[in-house]
């Protein structure tokens, strides 16, 4: 007699919540990540970032709990996969633009005959 394995009512709620929520997420992050490379290339829009990377951290992590689970069927595994690649890539692209629209200070000074201090502040744009 084969081995039955008797699922509980979390477990199918969990499961079905994921069936729901992936498709969802990895939307949203391969939209956010496609502006982020295209319209938002420089960071010019810090909430589309801002946005980016927290899409794409949640879906990478759903796609990584989706991968973890051993008990899941390939389909999931698949969802989890791509759910983790889309992310990954929406984490990263969110932050290329934020690194691109970036200001920053740093100090000068200079010796010799006439010596000087003071800043420089260097634009990305």
């Amino acid at each position: 007699m084969p081995y039955v394995q008797t699922t509980s009512s979390a477990e199918v709620a969990r499961n079905a919540a994921f069936i729901v929520v992936a498709p969802v997420a990895v939307a949203t992050a391969f939209v956010t990540g496609v502006w982020n490379a295209s319209g938002n290339a420089d960071g010019h829009r810090t909430k589309v970032s801002k946005f980016g990377v927290v899409a794409g951290l949640g879906t990478a992590a759903a796609g990584a709990l989706m991968l973890a689970k051993s008990n899941q069927t390939d389909a999931f595994y698949k969802v989890g996969a791509a759910a983790a690649v889309v992310g990954g890539a929406s984490f990263g692209l969110a932050t290329r633009s934020m690194l691109r629209h970036s200001a920053k200070v740093s100090p000068v000074v200079t010796a010799g005959k006439h010596p000087s201090a003071g800043i420089a502040l260097s634009l990305n744009y």
